[in-house]
């Protein structure tokens, strides 16, 4: 094919001309050149050759005429020439079509071109053509299942034309003709069984969530009315017929009993029992709470059922009154403590082989000595040193005499990089694209500021904040001036994970730039490591060429106000440049007496 400039385009990438059908006048895609005239596909559909199926019997429209070697078949009976080979991109065996030449390719291998969206501009894989242009399958999504009023005819019906003035018009005032009207609402057009995706998935939900008698309990009817508000219908069908999480919610509705914390505490540990949960807060119908420290104490309890009784007796108060008392006190001060609460369980499974081992010597807290804990520790790796503050806590209850436990402090990473290697792999985030949009982000900010993880983590939409031409980004007490380039990469991650989750946060504040899997959660701790790990880069060595360059350049307390880190933290990366800050003082001194003047 060749465009009107002479350019060469593949079939794939060729726009299809719209005509005026000869038989329903309407202006559309030409399926057919007949004598009468172009046809249009649906009328081309409904004047194809009837005939009996060779395969199932039936006299219906024939996608296949007979052959001598193969019969006629129908549209349903119609496969695509397939061969069960190896993908020549991925390697796998699947069934594969023929790509070119002798190259066979998978379903998920098979390329898809790109072309400038007709709605978002951006350049994507085409879903369908409509009379704005191609449509990319993101804005597809958005405007199929989300009508709005049709500025010409009032309707509404999903804008998928424009006007001459280039306003959102309606299929039918563009000259599109539209699929039926839903039976239920006639607002939409339908989806499947003469309904749209927004009532199919009202009926579905209703009867996922129906207690015993065959009615929606009061309490999860917030539940109902959240997802079914939900942009994209369609996604959330396929979420209610394709995961076990939804399965956990039938059954949970099935039972008759009120949802509640305890309820979903009692149940296996596990991704399911966190999502339905994270569901259900973030619907309103549970009551929020600090996840990472109250799934502590479900967890400790179902580890000390099968352990003898005086080991509940000492780990119990411990993790209670010691360990988990001052991560509330933390918390109440707005610090994170998703890392904490997991070094709790660790400290948790290191008491128990502690004690474990004190049964196997037929020993107690009470009659150990140095030369037993010296016999444990040297008999296993360096991470049993993390015992001394549980020692410390029992002697302090006389539980046990004092006994000597150096901790050990390891470096998580000996690499380190150099200025040169920082700039250069900054660079590479903020011009190329060979990395996805949020790697590049976290790399960007890790690279430039020295972020941890935990804070790049927790970022939302409402962070990024402008003030005429310049852009910042809103850390806790402090804001950091954003360089244009990267204040476009940080725009175009809150654009593009707007949509991403299945419920979208109904404010920008609860919009994470981050999201996890979990409804209403970011990415955690792990999976934002192994995301980075995967794509090559290591946060630690990249966070310390940062704070050790910036460290560099400004004074400790300057550090510490615009990073939003401790004095003492800022103090500690300054003393490893080691610069003489004491003319600065005595300027910042003498501004202050000149001001007070």
């Amino acid at each position: 094919m060749r465009r009107e400039d002479g350019q060469p385009v593949c079939e794939r990438c060729w726009d299809r001309p719209q005509r005026e059908c000869s038989r329903c006048h309407t202006v559309d895609l030409v399926k057919a050149l007949t004598a009468d005239g172009p046809l249009c596909p649906r009328c081309y559909r409904d004047q194809r050759d009837h005939g009996e199926c060779g395969l199932c019997g039936d006299t219906v429209p024939l996608a296949r005429r007979a052959t001598e070697t193969q019969p006629a078949c129908c549209y349903r009976c119609y496969r695509r020439p397939i061969q069960h080979t190896t993908c020549a991109f991925c390697g796998q065996q699947r069934d594969c079509q023929r790509l070119a030449g002798e190259h066979w390719v998978c379903r998920q291998c098979m390329p898809k071109p790109k072309r400038p969206c007709g709605h978002c501009g951006r350049s994507r894989p085409i879903a369908a053509t409509w009379p704005l242009g191609p449509v990319c399958q993101p804005c597809y999504g958005r405007l199929r299942y989300g009508g709005r009023p049709c500025r010409t005819c009032g309707q509404i019906r999903p804008l998928t034309g424009r006007d001459d003035n280039g306003t959102a018009i309606c299929g039918p005032c563009a000259g599109h003709a539209s699929p039926p009207p839903c039976r239920i609402c006639a607002t939409a057009d339908a989806y499947a069984h003469g309904a749209c995706a927004r009532c199919l998935l009202h009926a579905r939900l209703r009867d996922l969530l129906a207690d015993p008698t065959g009615q929606v309990p009061t309490q999860l009817t917030p539940l109902i009315d959240e997802l079914t508000s939900t942009p994209n219908p369609v996604r959330m069908l396929t979420w209610l017929q394709t995961t076990t999480s939804s399965q956990l919610l039938g059954r949970l509705a099935a039972s008759g009993e009120p949802i509640s914390h305890a309820t979903l505490d009692a149940l296996p540990a596990g991704h399911d029992e966190c999502y339905v949960r994270a569901l259900l807060v973030r619907t309103n119908v549970l009551p929020p709470r600090q996840e990472s420290l109250d799934r502590i104490s479900p967890w400790l309890d179902r580890l000390l059922a099968e352990r003898p009784t005086r080991h509940a007796q000492l780990l119990q108060p411990y993790v209670q009154w010691e360990l988990l008392r001052k991560l509330r006190r933390r918390s109440a001060r707005g610090r994170s403590v998703d890392g904490h609460a997991l070094k709790i369980r660790a400290e948790a499974l290191l008491i128990l082989e502690f004690l474990t081992w004190l049964d196997s010597r037929k020993l107690t807290l009470a009659t150990l000595r140095q030369g037993h804990l010296e016999d444990w520790l040297d008999s296993g790796p360096a991470r049993r040193h993390g015992l001394c503050m549980f020692l410390t806590w029992a002697h302090r209850r006389g539980l046990t005499d004092a006994h000597d436990i150096t901790p050990v402090r390891h470096s998580r990473d000996s690499r380190f990089l150099t200025d040169d290697e920082r700039w250069a792999q900054l660079r590479e985030c903020l011009i190329s694209d060979a990395f996805p949009l949020r790697i590049r982000v976290g790399r960007a900010l890790t690279l430039l500021y020295g972020l941890p993880a935990s804070r790049i983590r927790h970022l939302t939409a409402a962070d990024i904040q402008h003030s005429g031409t310049e852009s910042y980004l809103r850390l806790r007490t402090s804001t950091l001036f954003l360089p244009p380039r990267m204040a476009d990469l940080l725009a175009e991650l809150a654009a593009t994970t707007r949509d991403e989750p299945l419920l979208p946060p109904s404010a920008a504040t609860q919009q994470w730039l981050f999201p996890g899997n979990i409804p209403g959660q970011p990415m955690s701790a792990p999976g934002f490591s192994l995301l980075m790990r995967r794509h090559g880069f290591h946060v630690q060595p990249a966070r310390i060429a940062a704070l050790v360059a910036l460290a560099e350049k400004l004074p400790a307390p300057v550090l510490a106000e615009l990073l939003d880190i401790s004095i003492d933290t800022a103090h500690k990366w300054a003393a490893y440049t080691q610069p003489n800050w004491s003319a600065y003082l005595a300027v910042r001194d003498q501004d202050s007496a000149d001001r007070a003047l």
